[in-house]
């Protein structure tokens, strides 16, 4: 059963042509006028932004984003590269939009303390704080970016959702691809989920393939030889994701993955791509789950809360169960009724691996310069 209240969900089966029918039809013809102006829009934005040059930092930045709209996985993408350069002592800091914060400005955050709630900051930014990393929230990821090095002084930069972000020059321009919907229905916003032409993805200087698991070998292949002969040259790193345990939210003990296996659960999320997370709950209970959708970065109140709770109940389901940054979004004040934990999650690479070595292992020369990958 998927309770999906999502405001963008009766769309994507026009987008992807699933849904047929006179309306379905005139409703796409109506979505691909729209994507006309938003070309229009993006390429007139697009130049202007790269109209001066971009400025280039004394340390190593790393950019990780996407050309398609939804969730591809750049979060455990960042945390993973972050955890790199920190291994390497090379501190590294993070900057970012803070997408769904209230507010705008530049935030300097260098600690969980720092971050009065979510709402201030976005929810990314608490995770890598978590992490003890410090970020900068700012929509110009070029002043936050420097503020750290300034403040902290990082010795490198991960840049969160910055494919479109030209402003700021980047040594590595990683372009995460989703191996289940990897080029969002070939159309642009809001006929289709590509933010950019994806001739744009010729800026990219790796390609990273995530959820192969989820979408097969045979169609890992096929995006893996379409982005070969688009982009002949570009590196291309695999890599799935990995449960590495779960936390309980609220009172109680944090039980073991073996613990929940053959337990039912309802998988409640609010992000771009739910299906995977569904899929990844399934795996770990072995069980077919109940999922209730929410837009992504849903702000969560006490009657959504309220609303889970009760299909739970109904649905006789163990656990009820989340992402990390869906539980940073629960309202501070959130006493559960039933059992809640949240999924911690890993990534796993499984081709490529020296490719990320070589991102790891950039060092900016007393020159200027950035270490060739």
């Amino acid at each position: 059963m998927i309770i999906d209240s999502r405001s963008g969900s009766k769309l994507y089966p026009i987008m992807s042509g699933e849904k047929k029918g006179a309306a379905a039809a005139v409703c796409r013809a109506g979505m691909f006028a729209m994507s006309e102006f938003y070309r229009v829009a993006h390429a007139a934005r697009m130049k202007k932004l790269s109209a001066a040059p971009a400025l280039r930092l004394d340390v190593p930045v790393v950019s990780v984003g996407n050309i398609t709209l939804g969730g591809t996985g750049k979060t455990p993408i960042c945390r993973m590269l972050a955890s790199g350069f920190a291994e390497r002592g090379m501190n590294p800091g993070i900057a970012t939009r803070g997408y769904g914060r209230e507010g705008s400005g530049s935030i300097i955050l260098s600690s969980r303390a720092d971050a009065l709630s979510w709402h201030s900051c976005g929810d990314e930014p608490i995770l890598y704080l978590e992490d003890s990393r410090p970020v900068a929230v700012d929509i110009d990821r070029a002043r936050g970016a420097r503020s750290l090095i300034d403040r902290f002084s990082c010795g490198s930069i991960v840049l969160d959702d910055g494919f479109q972000f030209v402003t700021l020059a980047r040594d590595a321009d990683i372009a995460v691809i989703d191996a289940c919907n990897p080029f969002g229905f070939g159309k642009l916003f809001p006929a289709g989920l590509l933010r950019e032409p994806l001739t744009e993805l010729k800026r990219a200087t790796l390609f990273w393939m995530t959820r192969i698991d989820a979408a097969g070998a045979e169609k890992t292949a096929q995006t893996r030889d379409a982005l070969s002969s688009m982009f002949p040259g570009t590196p291309i790193v695999e890599s799935v994701y990995k449960i590495s345990g779960a936390k309980r939210i609220g009172e109680g003990e944090s039980p073991g993955l073996d613990s929940i296996r053959g337990a039912s659960a309802l998988a409640v999320s609010g992000l771009g791509n739910p299906e995977q997370f569904e899929r990844t709950v399934a795996n770990v209970t072995g069980e077919a789950v109940i999922a209730y959708r929410f837009t992504d970065h849903h702000p969560y109140g006490d009657a959504d809360l309220e609303r889970v709770e009760d299909a739970a109940a109904r649905a006789g389901a163990d656990w009820i169960v989340t992402t990390e940054k869906d539980a940073v979004r629960l309202p501070g004040h959130f006493k559960p009724r039933r059992a809640w934990i949240k999924l911690l999650i890993d990534v796993d690479i499984a081709s490529g691996s020296r490719h990320v070595e070589d991102i790891l292992n950039l060092r900016r020369d007393t020159a200027g310069g950035a270490g060739a990958l």
